[in-house]
């Protein structure tokens, strides 16, 4: 049996390795040019920057399994701190029990963990597919086929799976509406200090979450770097709709100037990147989302958001899609 997977984020990669292991031949295919999807680790001047998801946590016995898996081999590690969140111009500690996790060489050494002895064919956008009882073709955005496919399982955002899937209804229709939240994120290098037990805040009605990223474990800052810190700033969904359209210098100025009231110091500003994410946090964080699976045509799309989001949702989605094939063959 012959698979191939859309999306080499961590559900890909996740369903990719649980089948390569039980000896499925698997091919995934990425249009970008690395792994990891929000899991993307940047490599810029300012070091290695994970400008999607800023750490992970483990509630299932699977996914602490796979976690412990992770720190034994030094692929993550554990960023112990005391989040603060801000209020009326406050920062206030915000203590919780929760443990959490990072990769420790970026977000995204846990995809490269994952995809050790995997075929990953990244540069590749699929645009569409030709169904067919003796063998799936794929076909790119540069009219290449990919040919003979038992099964196509799809581990994009579920706005992105309708349209790969808009000529098969039978799987189309199984795929839910309006999913995903947007999110602008930027990362700021700055010089000033700020206390450095403020490690990680949650925000207000602007601003999500902010991640001091060189506080985490194992992080390397570059050699002669001019800077003192490294920030994470994600604003919140309803700012990221109503403001993705201004300049990238107007939202990195305004996540500045955020940072700046909130901690209640001046920053020099070093160096900046703007991320837009389209598709990055639930709607509801509460809605649960069923993959959509065709047994008759060998056709599924899943991914985090049929698991509540976050990295555990993505890697449990990658595991239960992989079982529901191997199933299939019994």
């Amino acid at each position: 049996m012959k698979i191939a997977i859309i999306g080499a984020g961590i559900t890909g990669l996740s369903a990719a390795k649980h089948l390569h292991d039980n000896g499925i031949e698997v091919i995934v295919f990425d249009k970008a040019r690395g792994k990891g999807g929000r899991l993307t680790t940047k490599r810029l001047d300012m070091g290695a920057i994970n400008i999607g998801a800023q750490y992970f946590t483990a509630k299932s016995d699977t996914f602490i399994k796979q976690t412990q898996q992770w720190i034994e081999a030094n692929v993550a590690a554990q960023w112990d701190f005391t989040p603060r969140k801000a209020s009326n111009d406050n920062l206030e500690e915000s203590p919780d029990s929760r443990k959490r996790y990072v990769g420790s060489n970026g977000m995204r050494s846990l995809t490269q963990s994952l995809s050790n002895g995997l075929t990953v064919t990244n540069n590749t956008r699929i645009s569409h597919m030709k169904t067919a009882p003796h063998g799936h073709t794929l076909i790119d955005e540069n009219n290449q086929e990919h040919t003979g496919f038992d099964w196509i399982i799809s581990t994009l955002p579920a706005e992105q799976a309708k349209v790969l899937f808009e000529n098969t209804p039978t799987i189309n229709n199984q795929i839910a509406h309006d999913v995903h939240t947007p999110c602008c994120a930027v990362t700021l290098a700055t010089t000033g200090h700020i206390d450095k037990n403020i490690q990680g805040i949650f925000g207000d009605n602007t601003v999500a979450w902010v991640s001091r990223l060189s506080s985490q474990p194992l992080w390397e800052k570059p050699r002669n770097a001019q800077f003192d810190d490294i920030w994470e700033i994600h604003f919140t969904p309803e700012w990221s709709e109503a403001n993705h359209t201004q300049t990238k210098d107007s939202i990195i100025n305004q996540a500045q100037k955020w940072l700046e009231n909130t901690t209640r110091t001046s920053l020099t500003l070093k160096d900046s990147y703007y991320h837009f994410w389209k598709y990055a946090n639930l709607t509801d964080k509460n809605a649960t989302y069923p993959p959509a699976i065709c047994n008759k045509l060998k056709l599924a799309a899943t991914g985090a958001w049929c698991f509540g989001g976050r990295v555990e949702g993505g890697y449990l989605a990658g595991i239960d899609i992989a079982n529901t094939v191997l199933n299939k063959q019994h």
